[in-house]
This record gives C-alpha cells, structure tokens and sequence, in this order.
C-alpha cells in the first residue's frame, strides 16, 4: 500500500520509497538450575556479516522478569544472529559462549525467527 498522498518526480512519475519497519527482538535470560527469571544479565546482540565477520550491534540488561529486548531492531535477508553474555548477575558465572545462531525470515505478518540446527 502507499501512504501519505502522491509523490512524483519533476517528470511526473510516481515515486515509492520501501521502508523497513522495526521489531523489537526479545529474549528471557533464565537460571539453568531451577528456571527461574534471572534480572541484570547484560548481553550483546552480534550479526554476522556477508564477510563472515561478526559485528556487534549493542547491549542490553535483562529486566526484573528476565527479559532482555533490543528495540528498533531491523534484521538484514540472509543475515545471521547471536546473543552472547558479557556480564552475569550477582552469584551467576558468565557463558563465554555465543548462543545458537538465529535468522529472520520475511513473512507477511512479520518476521519468523530461524534457529540454526533447526530452521537453516
């Protein structure tokens, strides 16, 4: 759909600009003994660019229930996805290891998550 009234060039030919729109990314941080929501867990947000280099995207804090999320988070076709822990709440050792990979596939509600070993 187009929106915001008719844009043309000088010549008159109708001008269309394609947006992304962005999704905010969600995870729960968890304590592998009893399961529980585990608050102040930092962890990065890394993407694995077409050059096989990973490139780091930011960080963010888990909340009191657990949840870390990445807001304005536009995912590029075909890129691959990771969080990785780089600070672990009191009591807690950090993972020195990424988590699975993670994709996103383009649908028409959205986007689709694809975890490696799974999906790709």
């Amino acid at each position: 759909s187009y929106e915001g009234g008719t844009k043309t060039t000088d010549d008159g030919t109708p001008v269309f600009v394609n947006e992304q729109k962005a999704i905010t990314l969600r995870t729960r941080k968890t304590s592998k003994v009893t399961g529980d929501p585990l608050p102040g867990a930092t962890y990065g947000l890394w993407m694995v660019n077409e050059g096989g280099e990973d490139v780091y995207l930011g960080n963010a804090v888990s909340d009191e229930n657990g949840y870390i999320e990445f807001t304005d988070f536009k995912p590029e076709e075909g890129a691959k996805y990771y969080f990785k822990e780089e600070a672990a709440p009191a009591g807690h050792l950090v993972n020195p290891y990424r988590d699975v990979y993670m994709m996103f596939e383009r649908t028409n509600e959205g986007y689709k998550t694809l975890y490696e070993g799974e999906d790709f």
